[in-house]
């Protein structure tokens, strides 16, 4: 492998992480970033103003606050309010699950850390706690999308505990965030190639070269790698890297990260029909098929997204299409007391969105078992001072799964580089 130039790095994904980490080492070095599928922005997806990947800011979160304006973007509180709807009954949620308080205390004072099922099987095991387990799991499942039997009771403890932050949506779109940063990045030099997917990866210390599946070869000192955690796990997935050496221990440390899907679902209707059901519904969460809704407030566009996350996501794979929003549409029928026919005939247009089969994500955001915070600490170590990791599956902060641990991550990787090539 012949010399690589002096300050030129390779970085493989245009999403949150690779943009940010771009935007901030180019004009500094010499920067590519290779993107495999025909646009940036990663599981970031604003089509016709509608969020087919990212969608709420929870919390003020300060990256993604500070690109937002950056950006010219205008961020707007949701509004609304949360609902709980059984057999047609709705009523206002104040508290997310009866005993939470309970729940929170025995996760507090849990010394070794444990999954939480186990947890669940071990602290409410009685009959009189069955719907506490029952909506402790569905609430992982749902939110953070994790399956129960993997997840640390730790790490859904630190963020449980935290309460609800105040969500924010973008009114231009999470992708004016990634369009400002690839503005940023071509401004300044930096090179963004989109249908160039990365299939092998040859690296020694300073020196790098990787090949794309339509033949070419980019040569550098640095390779940064911002792939999802669930192209990282699956060897043998369409848009894995083959890392010659291999990373053995790194393999086995991404492993030991969760990573869980979502099933999406974008209905545009022709009036805003809900509206006439209950005052200001923002969030409902009913004990039908597609269990989750939500409308566009603080806006008033006619659109409701259904969403369900974690392991259930995955239990729709047997489902069309068709399937799926035929089940949304009766869902949608029983919460809001409408016929199948009167929704139907509202309905324009609509978007099913399977994450775990999109090739480029393979899910839709990482979540914590109790062997990540090792595992991580390992994937944020540099190989060799040539080969890095970024990505929110690797972030180790206060808002994980979310776009601002994506973009912190990758901040974080840039400023070690430029550190390590000032050296």
């Amino acid at each position: 492998m012949g010399k690589a130039k002096k300050g030129s790095l390779i970085i493989v994904g245009a999403g949150a992480a690779g943009l940010i980490a771009a935007s901030e080492l180019a004009g500094k070095f010499q920067v590519t970033v290779l993107e495999a599928s025909d646009t940036t922005g990663g599981r970031i997806r604003t089509i016709d103003g509608m969020e087919a990947g990212a969608e709420f800011v929870h919390g003020e979160l300060p990256l993604t606050m500070e690109l937002a304006k950056k950006a010219g973007a205008t961020l707007e509180k949701t509004g609304g309010h949360f609902y709980q709807v059984s057999d047609c009954d709705w009523r206002r949620q104040d508290d997310i699950i009866e005993g939470w308080d309970l729940l929170l205390q025995k996760m507090e004072a849990l010394k070794d850390d444990i999954t939480l099922d186990a947890f669940l099987e071990t602290n409410f095991a009685g009959g009189e706690y069955e719907e506490l387990r029952r909506r402790t799991r569905a609430y992982a499942s749902g939110f953070d999308v994790a399956d129960p039997v993997k997840a640390s009771v730790k790490a859904l403890y630190r963020e449980w505990s935290q309460g609800m932050d105040e969500m924010y949506r973008i009114k231009e779109g999470y992708a004016a965030i990634t369009d400002h940063l690839q503005q940023q990045c071509e401004a300044a030099g930096c090179r963004i190639l989109t249908n160039k997917k990365v299939k092998q990866a040859d690296w020694e210390q300073d020196r790098v070269k990787v090949y794309t599946d339509d033949g070419e070869t980019f040569e550098a000192q640095k390779l940064i790698l911002t792939l999802p955690a669930g192209i990282m796990q699956r060897k043998l997935a369409s848009h894995s890297i083959n890392i010659t050496p291999p990373l053995d221990s790194y393999d086995t440390a991404w492993e030991q990260i969760g990573y869980g899907s979502v099933l999406k679902i974008l209905l545009k209707f022709k009036e805003a029909f809900w509206a006439e059901q209950q005052e200001e519904v923002g969030f409902v969460i009913s004990d039908q098929p597609i269990p989750t809704w939500w409308t566009q407030l603080p806006y008033d566009e006619p659109l409701l997204t259904g969403w369900i996350g974690g392991p259930y996501a995955l239990q729709w794979d047997n489902k069309t299409d068709e399937e799926i929003l035929e089940h949304a549409v009766t869902s949608l029928s029983r919460i809001f007391r409408r016929t199948v026919t009167d929704i139907t005939a509202l309905l324009e247009s609509h978007q099913i969105l399977r994450w775990h089969t999109i090739e480029t994500a393979l899910g839709a955001y990482s979540y914590e078992t109790p062997l990540s915070a090792e595992a991580r600490a390992l994937l944020m170590t540099p190989v060799a001072g040539t080969l890095y990791f970024a990505g929110e599956a690797l972030y180790n902060g206060p808002h994980p799964g979310t776009v601002e641990a994506a973009l912190y991550s990758g901040k974080e990787v840039a400023e070690r580089i430029i550190g390590d090539l000032a050296d």
